[in-house]
């Protein structure tokens, strides 16, 4: 985050911050949720989200610059890019994690569907571990 904070203080830009929940990695396959409690769970799910995005934002965005949030659901790469889209925005910021061994291989990273489907330029930044 410090890195598209840097940037976006610097070009005089506006800093959007997008937060994906995506049920499918919280949710096993094999429970089963009544349908009428979905809506609610995930409204709860995504304020929730919300707050501590908006949170952080406070707690680390400290110059006055054009910025917002997005919360979202689906699915995290697809999203992020949908939203770069919807935005029109010049550049993604992100962070890779450092996944790797079975998972990695399985599910592959975010970051790197995110690099195949934008069609923006997109800038990966190595997390630290106390990321």
């Amino acid at each position: 985050m410090q890195a598209a904070y840097d940037l976006a203080r610097h070009f005089s830009a506006e800093l959007i911050l997008v937060h994906v929940v995506s049920l499918s990695h919280m949710i096993p396959e094999s429970f089963e949720i009544e349908g009428s409690y979905l809506p609610t769970i995930l409204k709860e799910i995504e304020d929730s989200a919300r707050t501590a995005l908006e949170q952080l934002v406070r707690e680390k965005i400290k110059a006055n610059i054009p910025k917002r949030t997005l919360v979202v659901e689906g699915s995290p790469a697809y999203e992020i890019v949908k939203a770069a889209n919807e935005e029109g925005v010049d550049l993604i910021v992100i962070a890779t994690h450092g996944q790797s061994g079975w998972k990695q291989f399985l599910h592959g990273s975010v970051t790197e569907k995110v690099i195949k489907l934008a069609t923006c330029p997109v800038l990966t930044i190595q997390a630290t571990k106390k990321e």
